[in-house]
Parts: structure tokens; C-alpha cells; sequence
């Protein structure tokens, strides 16, 4: 009994020849343009970008990369924020990585020289002493050779979770969207 005075109700309201649509208009949305951005926006990005690359704790960063989009132009073209982000990210990481790499190639070296030294010192009789201030040298060095092996290992730990951390920010991004064009269908 509902249901026919729901269809007698319909069919005053709405005449049968009136087309009914399949699915719901969608609105017309004009294309944000999003225009180069201006130097000052880059520098910005670069300094998160840096900040990034030597503490990627994800809560802290996360925090800071809303502030940073709050505070930018209605129509910024966040990707190409994000892209100099991650650029500049890699590169002090590398950096970074780069001037370990080179302090440990040094530390090696110097490693190298101390052995050899002390090879040949042992082979003369007559100095022990010498020979027990290479042996404590060479000691030293092997330590800082573990060190900067540790700060490696760090550097490249920090360099995985920056790059992680901005993963995640594009996945927030592309699910916010998302979840915008599911509400608009």
C-alpha cells in the first residue's frame, strides 16, 4: 500500500515522458592553474627539505608539512613543492653520505700507513717502545674506522626514513583526492 501511493505520488510529480538521468550531473570544476613557483617558495622547499634529510622523525615532519602547505599561496602546485622537497632531501643526504664516505676512505688510509709501519718496526729489535705507540695508535684508528662506519649505517638509516617519510606524505595526499572525488560522484 506504501509503495503504490510512493509510485502514484511519483507519477503526478514526475511525467512519464520526463527523461530520468542515470547518474547525478557532475559539477563543472574549472582547472586550478598552477603557475611556476617563485623563488621564495623555492628556497622554502629546500629548507624542508633539508630539515627533512637530518631529522626525518615522521610526527615532527608531518607537523611541519602542513604548516609549510598552510602558509603557501591559494593555488601553489604542491606537487612541484614536494618534488624540490625530495630533490633537495636526496642531495644533503647524499651530501652527507658522501663526506662519511670520504672521512672513512681517509681513516683507512691513515689505518693502512699505521700497519705498515708497524710491520716494519717489528722487524728491528731495538724499538719496543715505537712499536707499542703504533700498536695504541692502530687501536685508535680501528675505532674511529667503527665509528664512521656507525655514522654510516645512521646516515643511510636517516636517508631511508626521509624518503619513507615523503612516501608517506604522497600517500596522504593522493587518499585526500581521493576521498575528495569519491564525495563529489
Amino acid at each position: 500500500m506504501r509503495y503504490s501511493l510512493i509510485l502514484l505520488l511519483l507519477s503526478i510529480v514526475i511525467p512519464a515522458t520526463a527523461a530520468v538521468p542515470k547518474a547525478l550531473p557532475t559539477p563543472a570544476v574549472q582547472p586550478v592553474r598552477q603557475g611556476p613557483l617563485s623563488s621564495q617558495q623555492q628556497q622554502m622547499a629546500r629548507q624542508f627539505g633539508q630539515r627533512l634529510a637530518n631529522n626525518p622523525s615522521y610526527s615532527h615532519v608531518d607537523a611541519d608539512w602542513r604548516e609549510f602547505i598552510r602558509r603557501q599561496p591559494r593555488h601553489t602546485n604542491i606537487n612541484a613543492l614536494l618534488a624540490i622537497v625530495k630533490e633537495e632531501a636526496a642531495r644533503t643526504n647524499d651530501r652527507n653520505i658522501q663526506t662519511i664516505r670520504s672521512r672513512g676512505a681517509q681513516a683507512n688510509q691513515r689505518k693502512a700507513a699505521t700497519q705498515r709501519e708497524l710491520a716494519h718496526v717489528r722487524q728491528q729489535p731495538a724499538s719496543p717502545d715505537k712499536a707499542r705507540n703504533l700498536e695504541k695508535r692502530l687501536s685508535q684508528e680501528s675505532e674511529m674506522s667503527q665509528q664512521l662506519q656507525l655514522q654510516l649505517q645512521q646516515a643511510t638509516d636517516r636517508q631511508t626514513k626521509a624518503m619513507q617519510t615523503l612516501s608517506n606524505i604522497l600517500k596522504k595526499m593522493s587518499d585526500t583526492a581521493s576521498a575528495i572525488i569519491q564525495n563529489l560522484k
